[in-house]
């Protein structure tokens, strides 16, 4: 009997434990792909600082390659971080449409009661033009939802370029010193084009998940613009379309 207690409290104790690493694997991200982590190799710029600005021409452009990545990096994290509030503005667009659509559907009803055509023809057309507007206010909400995948996707690649120009960078100074028999202990240069190329490959995978995102987004646009175009042609005015989002959030 006591033997029969202990295993069943060792295997209780592995379940829990089993249980526990597997919840803490899914906190952090666990079973996707591991998003991007800081370089591991750094040259410090004191080794090659008594050189000339045209011996450090490349350092110097790679430099600022690294810091229009940086900004392109803040850029689309403001643009995932704005969409948040858009997608609940249209979704409160969407309940405000709704209610205008039930509300168009009982002036309908009264009005075929009332007998009266005019008022008939007018709610007939009402009702249509409330329907369409939800239905655009519901593809809004879709696109939107798949921009912000889109956005999610764009930061994730903003990211990966940062860190790609930064390789590069780091690369760089590590060829200048490396040209100039620069010898700091324990560098060992052959890191650093390695460094460099693992980052410039993370970059392109990330940004092809970008793009794939994007046309989804777009498609999504056109979607929602040919409805709003119904919405117009219902109401019998001109076609308006917003502002295409995607213009604003390029690769």
């Amino acid at each position: 009997m006591i033997r029969s207690v202990s295993h069943l409290f060792s295997v209780s104790l592995l379940l829990s434990v089993s249980l526990l690493s597997g919840t803490l694997l899914l906190a952090c991200g666990g079973g996707g792909a591991t998003g991007p982590t800081s370089l591991r190799y750094h040259f410090d710029e004191v080794h090659i600082a008594q050189f000339s600005l045209e011996e450090k021409s490349t350092v110097l452009s790679a430099q600022n390659d690294y810091q229009r990545a940086r900004a392109e990096q803040m850029k689309a994290e403001s643009e995932l971080k704005e969409s948040k509030t858009q997608l609940q503005v249209a979704k409160n667009e969407r309940k405000q449409a709704m209610l205008a659509e039930k509300s168009a559907a009982q002036e309908k009803k009264a009005a075929n009661d009332s007998g009266d055509m005019n008022r008939t023809n007018r709610a007939t057309k009402d009702q249509r033009v409330a329907e369409l507007e939800r239905r655009a206010a519901d593809d809004k909400v879709t696109y939107i939802g798949r921009h912000r995948k889109y956005l999610k996707k764009l930061v994730r690649y903003r990211q990966e370029e940062t860190y790609h120009r930064e390789a590069r960078y780091e690369y760089e100074k590590a060829k200048l010193g490396q040209a100039k028999n620069i010898a700091p202990k324990g560098i060992n240069y052959d890191n650093y084009k390695g460094q460099a190329d693992k980052r410039s490959r993370r970059a392109q995978e990330a940004k092809l998940a970008s793009e794939q995102a994007k046309q989804k987004s777009l498609a999504s646009e056109k979607v929602w613009k040919g409805r709003l175009q119904e919405v117009q042609q219902a109401k019998g005015g001109p076609s308006n379309t917003p502002e295409t989002t995607d213009e604003r959030s390029e690769n």
